[in-house]
Order: structure tokens, then sequence, then C-alpha cells
């Protein structure tokens, strides 16, 4: 969870310190949070805690990342978004 930079927006947003993910991550993490305040994270965290199904978070939070992360992200990640596999 800590490795997905949209979800570590999340977990920010929650007030969590620390993440833990694998080495291969961290640029692209340093990348996600030095693109995003904490007080959008924290909104981010807000209104996907309100939502009353997985469903619903999981969709919000790809098009938060579709539209907000989508330079950080790259063409790759936009593709998978859309459940098309990146080319390699």
């Amino acid at each position: 969870m800590g490795s997905d930079p949209v979800l570590a927006m999340v977990l920010i947003g929650l007030g969590v310190e620390d993440i833990s993910s694998s080495a291969a991550a961290i640029p692209a993490l340093k990348k996600a949070i030095r693109s995003m305040t904490y007080k959008r994270a924290s909104a981010w965290a807000e209104e996907a805690a309100a939502m009353s199904t997985v469903s619903e978070v999981d969709e919000f939070l790809r098009e938060k990342a579709h539209t907000q992360l989508r330079d950080f992200l790259g063409p790759d990640h936009a593709q998978e978004e859309d459940g098309e596999e990146a080319d390699s």
C-alpha cells in the first residue's frame, strides 16, 4: 500500500508519518509527496473516508490520480488506470 503513490497520499492525509515501501518505489513516492500539499492529501482522505463502499473509494482515487497526478505519474500509469497494460 505504501508503495502506491496514490494510496500514499491518502495515508499522509490520514496523518501517517512513516510509510514503508520497496526501495524501487522510493523515487516515485518522493516525487508524489513533493507534488501535493498536506491540505490536499487530507481532503482526499476525508472524502474517501466518507464513502460507503470500496468501489466508490477505488473509483474516487483513480479519478484523482488520473486528473491531479497525471503529470507526475506519466503515460504508463494513465494507461494502467484505463485498464490497459503499459507497453514495455
